[in-house]
């Protein structure tokens, strides 16, 4: 998978964040903050980071921490992890 394929996927988890009507605000703006930090990632190409960890972890955490209360979100968190594993991010 390539980074045009990450940020379709980015775009797809944000539309179903906007219709996710029962998520706190609190929620809601991590996984924007999370989105927001991997579009980030994106653009600056792939220079690894020691920040790098850090996001993909923050991700993995958001993943679990969401996976009953938001499958679909879920769900597209987890290809985004593992396509950005892929890339070597």
């Amino acid at each position: 998978m390539n980074e045009q394929s990450v940020s379709k996927l980015l775009k797809e988890l944000d539309k179903e964040l906007s219709r996710s009507e029962s998520m706190s605000r609190r929620d809601r703006q991590l996984l924007e903050r999370l989105l927001f930090d991997i579009q980030e990632l994106l653009a600056r190409g792939k220079t690894p980071a020691p920040v790098d960890t850090a996001l993909l972890e923050r991700l993995r955490e958001a993943t679990a921490r969401f996976e009953v209360s938001h499958p679909n979100l879920t769900s597209g968190m987890a290809q985004v992890i593992d396509s950005l594993t892929n890339l070597g991010i």
